[in-house]
């Protein structure tokens, strides 16, 4: 089964954008008595793999103001995909979002806020344009083909210090000028927990202090990736990375 999933979305800072996310699952495509798709059974499925991206807004904490979701058994099902997205489209020539497609090959839904009702159907045209661009092995993400800033973590049982590795550094001296200097952030660490688990809510801030930058800034540089700097484990990265993406 894949999952298609495509979002305008509106950061905290009032960047907007669209955002594509493609994956597939082992699960069996889900079907209602009545032999069709059972949309929000499959959307209640884990997606799966992640298999492409096309990411415009950094993710994470953004403002979703409509969406497109298309579920199918796979890829090559691109007739009755787009046969779903004209009824769709049918659709919203008489109602308003949401609208909902179930058909014995594809599920849809499409929704908007309703401040956006009056232009529902460009609204509607804009993320299938951009969907089934990367559905159809269209250039994903450009952030992917960048390598992230690497930030190295250094542990032992009294602290833990941050610092850009290098390459990051002399990445960053470039953008920032050559008064720029890398700095190193060091922490007492009164809890011996999970060094990764204890990252989850606080790397964009060591991310800003170290670099200088939002993490919205970051992503065209590949985002950012907090390694072990002993053991080379990953310990935490933004965004994430698919396995065939790294």
């Amino acid at each position: 089964m894949i999952y298609l999933a495509t979002h305008r979305v509106t950061s905290s800072k009032g960047r907007s954008g669209i955002n594509c996310f493609l994956h597939e699952s082992p699960r069996d495509l889900p079907r209602t008595g009545a032999g069709v798709v059972d949309l929000q059974t499959a959307l209640a499925i884990q997606p799966g793999e992640l298999l492409a991206d096309k990411v415009e807004v950094a993710p994470g904490g953004n403002s979703v103001q409509s969406y497109l979701d298309i579920v199918a058994l796979d890829r090559r099902e691109v007739a009755e995909i787009d046969d779903a997205l004209t009824l769709v489209r049918d659709s919203l020539q008489r109602q308003p979002p949401p609208v909902v497609v179930q058909t014995d090959a594809v599920g849809v839904q499409f929704y908007t806020k309703p401040d956006l009702h009056n232009c529902a159907i460009s609204e509607f045209d804009a993320l299938k344009q951009h969907g089934l661009e990367l559905l159809r092995g269209g250039e994903g993400s450009p952030w992917r083909r960048e390598r992230p800033l690497v930030i190295l973590v250094r542990a032992d049982q009294d602290v833990v210090v941050y610092q850009l590795d290098e390459e990051s550094a002399e990445r960053m001296q470039r953008i920032k000028g050559a008064g720029w200097r890398p700095g190193r952030i060091r922490i007492e660490r009164p809890v011996h927990g999970d060094i990764a688990a204890m990252l989850d809510p606080v790397w964009p801030q060591l991310s800003m202090l170290l670099t200088g930058m939002d993490p919205e800034d970051l992503l065209p540089l590949g985002g950012v990736r907090f390694r072990d700097s002993e053991a080379g484990s990953i310990l935490h990265e933004w965004p994430r990375r698919a396995p065939d993406h790294r």
